[in-house]
């Protein structure tokens, strides 16, 4: 004879669920308000950075069938692991929001404009609606559109306060079932 029933089991199923998804927010916050916090500035090959980017989320990749152009990159001084979750958000969003059975094409360009290092990262997925453009970049801030998709609203935050480390700005252009643009700028930094 079992000693929980089977509502009982089920409970403690979504008690265990209810305490992961917490411990994840919490990590999520910790690293947030670490980020900059004991980074050096280095020189870092961006080309190479996202070869290794894409290489970690090769299952990712796989399952989904994602395809890249990604063009000239240079080398800059950077906070390099901070700059390392920037692409690394932007792509995993680029492949996760995506309509049923589209396969992500994710675009990645560079430019020196007016003494300023320009990066965009676009992709074909389901857009983001004029009205959130701003929203998507606080903190927890989940789009009633994506509320299907995994995730607890941290990942653009971080991308913005990363960038705002680096002396850059970062913003959207978008389309809804289009695909999104992500435009952001990076400062001449000295190395340190």
């Amino acid at each position: 004879m079992p000693l929980l029933d089977n509502k009982a089991i089920n409970y403690l199923k979504s008690v265990n669920s209810a305490t992961e998804r917490m411990s994840t927010l919490i990590k999520s916050l910790l690293e947030f308000s670490r980020l900059g916090n004991n980074s050096k500035i280095i020189r870092v090959d961006c080309a190479v950075m996202l070869a290794d980017i894409i290489q970690d989320l090769d299952t990712l990749i796989h399952v989904s069938k994602a395809t890249f152009e990604i063009y000239d990159m240079p080398v800059l001084n950077l906070y390099e692991v901070e700059m390392r979750q920037v692409f690394q958000n932007l792509i995993t969003n680029a492949i996760k929001f995506q309509n049923k059975n589209t396969r992500p094409v994710i675009c990645i360009r560079y430019a020196r404009k007016n003494g300023v290092h320009t990066f965009s990262v676009s992709d074909n997925g389901i857009g983001i609606d004029p009205s959130h453009f701003e929203r998507v970049f606080e903190i927890f801030q989940r789009l009633p559109t994506v509320e299907k998709y995994e995730g607890n609203g941290i990942g653009l935050a971080n991308c913005k306060k990363i960038i705002l480390l680096h002396q850059g700005e970062i913003n959207i252009e978008s389309t809804l079932n289009a695909g999104t643009i992500f435009h952001f700028t990076i400062g001449d930094l000295q190395l340190t």
